[in-house]
């Protein structure tokens, strides 16, 4: 009995490694447009989707990926910065 199902090809293998270690990339900027749709949707479905990835894709300025963001209601989380004692401009706190 032969295995009827098709062969993965180089492209699909590259994406599902690349999805795999998506935290591992410093930038998508390189990556054709239709890739980083491909991994952003691959990033959603393994839950692996944080602020840091977040805004590498939207650093991309892919078009697709920004609606899907705005669509889904997807907001990276907003931290306060806390002033720090290096800083000229912060108050000394008693």
């Amino acid at each position: 009995m032969t295995d009827s199902s098709p062969v993965p090809s180089l492209l699909n293998l590259a994406i599902d490694r690349a999805a795999a270690n998506i935290e591992k990339f410093p930038t998508f900027t390189f990556v054709p447009d239709h890739i980083v749709a491909i991994l952003f949707e691959k990033t959603l479905e393994s839950s692996k989707l944080n602020d840091a990835i977040l805004k590498k894709f939207l650093e991309t300025d892919n078009n697709w990926v920004r609606k899907r963001v705005k669509d889904l209601g997807i907001r990276p989380a907003n931290r306060p910065v806390l002033p720090t004692a290096c800083s000229a401009k912060s108050p000394k706190l008693v």
